[in-house]
């Protein structure tokens, strides 16, 4: 699209709003999985010292988060690639063979296949997540750049 059109401006405006406005959804079951494990069996629904630590632990994550865009935002193409090597090639290569592991192998094949594709699967996503972020401090041409 045209880089200065109300059209142009109007889509990346709509685009950030959905963006601002998913994070909360987005961010609630890292929270809900971090509390539980930073306090377990404590809530502040009666306590308000516990209540305000949440609180405290709460922001300090989104502005964690927060850090980690603004440090990303001029090479975003690297940061995604960082995530998929981190967290996508998991849900592809290795969580499959493992839930197949333990809900249906039951011959030693099975089981050794199991293995092995997981196996397979860590070796990817650290070979994957290392070369992304070996490849982050590397300065590229831009895109519209030609060798003469």
């Amino acid at each position: 699209m045209p880089s200065k059109t109300t059209a142009t401006l109007t889509v990346q405006l709509l685009y950030s709003s959905a963006i601002l406005f998913t994070v909360p959804l987005m961010m609630f079951p890292v929270i809900r999985i971090l509390e539980q494990a930073l306090f377990p069996r404590r809530s502040g629904k009666l306590n308000t010292s516990v209540k305000l630590q949440k609180n405290f632990f709460r922001a300090l994550l989104v502005v964690g988060v927060l850090g980690i865009s603004v440090a990303g935002v001029e090479r975003v193409d690297k940061l995604v690639a960082v995530i998929g090597g981190f967290a996508c090639v998991p849900i592809s290569f290795i969580y499959p063979p493992l839930f197949h592991l333990k809900a249906v192998a039951e011959s030693r094949w099975e089981r050794g296949r199991d293995a092995v594709l997981a196996g397979l699967g860590v070796v990817i996503c650290i070979y994957v997540t290392f070369g992304a972020v070996s490849r982050w401090g590397v300065a590229e041409p831009p895109y519209d750049f030609c060798d003469e």
